[in-house]
């Protein structure tokens, strides 16, 4: 186990638990908070508790602990930090009042709970070997949040909630001079704190969501499981999920054109910063993008003073203001 995962928590706390929890009724589920809060965690204990079945049947893996506690701090100024078997969570991420709460309230603390319980595989089973694949928690836990959440609550509709929330709002963010590849060279200290960002979270997870479209929802799962098994209690780098995920697509018998290996997209299309030229009418787009992605384009429209290039399969964004763009597939 990585050491940044161990917390010890003191608290004169109350607690709401459940045995037997999970695929193989193994796990003891606690969610704990100020005694006069405690009314208000059965919400979180019913997420914890159907998540964490849903995660190790979508895995096949287990949860490796006996035992999995979800804690709500005050003042804890972040939404939640997914430590081994004792996550962490600021009081207004955890509780919910089916009287006085909202329902955006209700979703957040779904959604949370989701995505530390998913890290409980994704950063703390299988770790980055440094900071530039630290995309590699951070995406996943966002994608996979939304999949387990919509499971419990398919009337959400999130998959549509989250293309509001997470597509059109990182287009934005990523048109701006100073953003950064998904995946960022990190050789100071002082750059780690701009990694937790819309990109890594946001774009991160769009990723996840866009090779899950390259290879089915099915063939993914596969290769996400075998990724997992691969890699227990070891480290990884980016260039590994993409082996495992290429060799359960050809296991499967999907293959991509011109001899395209997941990699080659991958690598071009997902990581690197795309040096698009534009000058008057004319733009010119390095032409392996277009080998490698089958594109064609449509036609160019405006929308509130920033440009969108339709093309056959995505959306090719740019703000005009600051010559910085960006293709993002639907």
């Amino acid at each position: 186990m990585s050491s940044y995962l161990l917390a010890l928590i003191v608290a004169d706390f109350d607690c709401l638990t459940r045995h037997d929890t999970g695929l193989y009724r193994n796990v003891t589920m606690s969610v704990c908070v100020q005694s006069e809060r405690k009314d208000d965690l059965y919400y979180a204990l019913d997420i914890a508790t159907k998540s964490i079945h849903d995660f190790e049947e979508q895995y096949q893996i287990n949860y490796p602990l006996p035992k999995c506690d979800h804690i709500a701090v005050p003042n804890f100024d972040i939404p939640g930090m997914e430590n081994f078997g004792c996550i962490v969570y600021s009081e207004t991420r955890l509780l919910y009042n089916n009287q006085t709460s909202t329902s955006l309230n209700q979703q957040q603390v779904a959604l949370i709970i989701t995505h530390e319980l998913s890290h409980q595989w994704f950063g703390n089973l299988v770790t980055p070997s440094w900071w530039k694949d630290f995309w590699l928690n951070k995406a996943f836990a966002e994608w996979m949040a939304y999949i387990a959440t919509n499971k419990i609550h398919p009337d959400w509709n999130l998959y549509e909630q989250y293309i509001a929330q997470q597509w059109l709002l990182i287009m934005q963010d990523d048109a701006i001079s100073f953003s950064h590849p998904i995946s960022m060279q990190i050789t100071q200290d002082k750059q780690i704190i701009n990694i937790f960002d819309l990109i890594t979270y946001s774009k991160g997870s769009l990723l996840v969501r866009m090779m899950l479209h390259i290879m089915s929802e099915n063939t993914f799962n596969r290769g996400i499981s075998k990724y997992l098994r691969n890699h227990l209690y070891s480290t990884v780098e980016k260039i590994n999920l993409w082996q495992i995920l290429n060799e359960q697509m050809i296991e499967d018998n999907i293959f991509l054109s011109r001899n395209t290996s997941l990699s080659d997209i991958m690598s071009t299309y997902g990581l690197i910063r795309w040096v698009i030229l534009m000058y008057k009418s004319h733009v010119t787009i390095q032409q392996i993008l277009f080998q490698l992605l089958n594109i064609s384009f449509c036609s160019i429209s405006k929308h509130n003073h920033q440009n969108l290039l339709i093309i056959s399969n995505g959306i090719f964004y740019f703000n005009s203001n600051n010559y910085h763009y960006h293709l993002y597939q639907i």
